[in-house]
C-alpha cells in the first residue's frame, strides 16, 4: 500500500513541475507574441502577492490586474517615480489617457490577449515571479522588483 502512495505522490509532483514548465514556456512566449503584435505598447505592468491580511477570509497568492503603458506614458511613470500604474494605463476602458498608436479594433484585441495571458493559473506567476514583487513586462524581458503592500 505504501509504494502505490509513493508512487501516486511521485506522479502527482512531476506532472506539476512538467505543467509548470510549460506554463512558463507559454507566459514567456505569449507576452513576445503580444508585444510583436502591438509594438505601440512599451509595457504591461502589474503585482502579485498574498495579501497579510484579508479581514479574516484565507490570505491567498493573487496577480493583480495588468496595467499597459505605450513609450509616453512609461516614461512619464518612471519620472514621477514609478508607483501606482493604473494613473499612466493606456489600454484600460476608463483611461483618459490618449493612445493614438493602435486603432479601437486593435486596442480591443490586446484587451483580450491580455485576459487570456492573466487567465494562466496564478502558481505559474508565482513559480515565475515570485511573491511580493511588481513586474514590468516589456518586449525585452521582465523586470522584477520587490513590492511593498502595507
Amino acid at each position: 500500500m505504501n509504494e502505490r502512495i509513493k508512487e501516486l505522490t511521485d506522479k502527482i509532483v512531476a506532472l506539476k513541475k512538467e505543467m509548470q514548465e510549460e506554463g512558463k514556456v507559454v507566459l514567456k512566449e505569449s507576452f513576445k507574441e503580444f508585444f510583436d503584435k502591438y509594438p505601440a505598447i512599451h509595457c504591461v505592468t502589474w503585482t502579485q502577492y498574498t495579501p497579510y491580511f484579508n479581514d479574516g477570509d484565507e490570505c491567498t497568492f493573487s496577480v493583480g490586474d495588468f496595467w499597459v503603458m505605450d513609450k509616453a506614458s512609461f516614461d512619464e511613470w518612471q519620472e514621477e517615480g514609478g508607483g501606482y500604474a493604473e494613473e499612466f494605463d493606456v489600454l484600460s476602458s476608463y483611461s483618459d489617457r490618449p493612445f493614438e498608436g493602435m486603432t479601437e479594433k486593435e486596442i480591443e484585441s490586446a484587451r483580450e490577449e491580455l485576459k487570456a495571458i492573466s487567465s494562466l493559473p496564478d502558481d505559474i506567476f508565482l513559480d515565475l515571479f515570485d511573491n511580493h514583487v511588481y513586474i514590468t513586462a516589456t518586449r525585452n524581458g521582465f523586470d522584477v522588483e520587490e513590492y511593498n503592500h502595507d
